[in-house]
């Protein structure tokens, strides 16, 4: 590994190196957004960002992609080293704070500490420590801390029912994302305080919400069934649609009122690109669940992806409503769909944003 004291100044060096991990892509539109706002882009392991190769004034920014589930402990020392030692380079999603994106826990303590609403939670691993360790009453949840989409999480009324998921969450706890040899650091088990989020139209409702720099760039609201505790994009059933255009609109509102506090659950994490993951409890108070670097917006290299959904399975009656109802949707929620349907506009939002404070 080269001494990161050294220091090479190379004429043709970018101004931008992206640390793109194992696993991980450029997003539709992304790569060539981050070329125009920022300058030239070329990627390189995480692990070879040391002095040797980042060269002033003329690469400036690192745009840190680590793999949110399977980055080593080893990876991640490597990385923070880096960015430590190179106190004139900016940072997108700075290495630092890479443990608030991967692990709930570590993103709510921080969040508590700045007066960023979120639910209570606890650690444990057995039956004993949850005894120990329980700070708040049933319903919970219960997960991996670095689960998403609802994997390796369960609701829980009771005790029993702690007990009896105890086993999926040890097998939560060993499971390797996409054959990853590594399970990533610090993966550890949560309870978390349940939110009802139920809505009168019979719907679960939660938020998404793009941060880039200074500005929120975008949000949309998921919906799916009230009979289920999880409201994802791929819950939507088709009577859901006049539930799901107002909450569009709600989105955009809860968006526009409260851009200072959204930007700061990003900030306090040492952080400064990332989906927010919001609900609202029955008496509209905001709780933030999570942030997350990826966001699903659809990859560059999936050419049969399209608009406006670049995922047409996920689900397919979603895309069909959308391209259906792309005029209302509009005119109703213009920051769905000029900002998040409309991914080259999108990206183009967010990288201005991040120009602004790199």
């Amino acid at each position: 590994m080269p001494n990161l004291d050294d220091w090479t100044r190379e004429a043709d060096q970018p101004r931008v190196l992206c640390a793109m991990a194992k696993g991980v892509r450029w997003r539709i539109y992304e790569l060539e957004q981050c070329q125009r706002h920022l300058g030239l882009t070329r990627d390189i392991p995480p692990e070879g960002i040391t002095r040797l190769n980042v060269s002033r004034p003329d690469a400036r920014i690192i745009f840190w992609k680590l793999h949110t589930e399977s980055t080593t402990p080893a990876q991640l020392q490597v990385c923070t080293r880096a960015a430590d030692r190179l106190p004139q380079v900016r940072h997108i999603n700075d290495p630092r704070g890479w443990l608030a994106c991967h692990a709930k826990e570590v993103a709510f303590a921080i969040w508590q500490r700045h007066d960023i609403p979120c639910p209570q939670w606890f650690e444990f691993r057995d039956e004993r420590s949850f005894k120990a360790n329980q700070s708040f009453d049933f319903p919970m949840l219960i997960r991996v801390n670095n689960s998403t989409g609802g994997r390796f999480s369960w609701l829980v009324r009771s005790f029993d029912e702690v007990r009896g998921r105890l086993p999926a969450l040890r097998q939560g706890m060993a499971y390797h994302h996409d054959g990853f040899p590594s399970i990533g650091v610090g993966r550890k088990i949560i309870a978390v305080q349940y939110i009802p989020t139920e809505r009168p139209e019979g719907v679960n409702l939660s938020f998404r919400i793009i941060v880039a720099g200074n500005r929120v760039v975008t949000g949309y609201a998921r919906v799916g069934p009230a009979r289920d505790w999880i409201a994802i994009t791929n819950r939507f059933e088709p009577w859901m649609e006049e539930p799901f255009i107002a909450y569009q609109r709600l989105c955009q509102q809860f968006c526009e009122q409260n851009e200072q506090l959204v930007v700061k659950a990003v900030k306090v994490l040492g952080l400064n690109f990332q989906g927010v993951d919001v609900i609202l409890d029955r008496q509209n108070r905001p709780y933030f669940l999570e942030v997350q670097p990826g966001f699903s917006v659809g990859y560059a290299d999936r050419k049969a992806w399209h608009p406006p959904f670049y995922n047409p399975t996920r689900p397919a009656s979603l895309v069909k409503f959308l391209i259906a109802n792309r005029d209302r949707i509009k005119a109703e929620a213009p920051l769905y769909h000029d900002y998040w349907l409309d991914k080259h506009a999108m990206f183009d939002r967010a990288f201005r944003a991040l120009a602004e404070v790199l």
